[in-house]
């Protein structure tokens, strides 16, 4: 479940293969937005902590939890069932809206992403993991006149979460370090599940004594994040001491270097 809603925010990694549990991988593409409800923060523990960076949080409450004269305004309104609108019929202003002019002030602020990333990173309170998602929120917002100005939609989304952290309790690493951290629990987790499949058919002789991890790994997820917005200019030796920090040497393995781990 973890790796279907980790992935797919483009096009390009919407395959994903997920164990049916008899050692066969199945396909699944899962290009799109997920929504998820729980009624626990699984996604503030470190093992999910990828999550916290792609997901907008919106706390619900129980209706009985509500303030009593909130409730005694909303029982007085007179509902539209959701289930009773066509949409069909808002097809033409929906186009209409979303005209060509429109269309190229959603690029336009799309090729200025890494300036608007700099101007929040330097003035405004948006922690680095949600950077990216808020980019996002703020071009369409600003392409749709849902605020008054650039300073107004970065503000907005400052307050959301400053007040989404204080309330869910949160605490951000610096991005570099949860990039890396990220892909090492990916290792770890894929080593484990093939560990697994080598005991239960009795091959304990091809379960590796080494957990390995390429560089281009790194450097893939270092670039995304640059596109991004996320982070700038990183130093191979800025990630080698961090590698070095996590018990990963960078070794020759096969005629390629990559960092490697001894198993526990």
């Amino acid at each position: 479940m973890y790796s279907l809603l980790r992935n797919g925010c483009y096009r390009s990694e919407e395959k994903i293969f997920i164990s049916e549990g008899s050692g066969n991988n199945l396909p699944f593409y899962v290009f799109g937005q997920k929504i998820i409800s729980s009624t626990d923060n699984f996604f503030i523990k470190p093992q999910w902590s990828e999550l916290f960076r792609r997901c907008l949080f919106i706390r619900m409450y129980h209706f009985n939890e509500l303030d009593k004269n909130y409730i005694s305004e909303f029982n007085k309104r007179d509902l539209l069932d959701i289930y009773n609108i066509d949409y069909r019929h808002i097809a033409h202003e929906y186009n209409q809206f979303w005209d060509s002019d429109r269309i190229l002030r959603v690029k336009s602020l799309y090729n200025s992403k890494l300036k608007l990333a700099k101007t929040i990173k330097d003035n405004y309170a948006i922690p680095e993991l949600a950077l990216s998602i808020s980019l996002d929120l703020i071009i369409q917002g600003l392409a749709a006149d849902l605020y008054d100005n650039q300073d107004d939609a970065f503000s907005t989304w400052s307050n959301f979460w400053q007040l989404s952290s204080e309330e869910l309790g949160t605490t951000q690493k610096p991005i570099l370090l949860h990039i890396i951290d990220t892909i090492i629990e990916e290792k770890i987790a894929e080593f484990e599940a093939q560990k697994q499949q080598f005991i239960k058919y009795n091959r304990l002789d091809l379960i590796p004594d080494t957990i390995t991890i390429s560089p281009s790994t790194i450097k893939q997820r270092i670039d995304d994040a640059k596109s991004d917005g996320l982070i700038e200019i990183i130093k191979t030796s800025e990630v080698k001491e961090i590698m070095l920090s996590k018990g990963f040497d960078l070794v020759s393995h096969n005629k390629k270097f990559c960092y490697s781990k001894k198993a526990d």
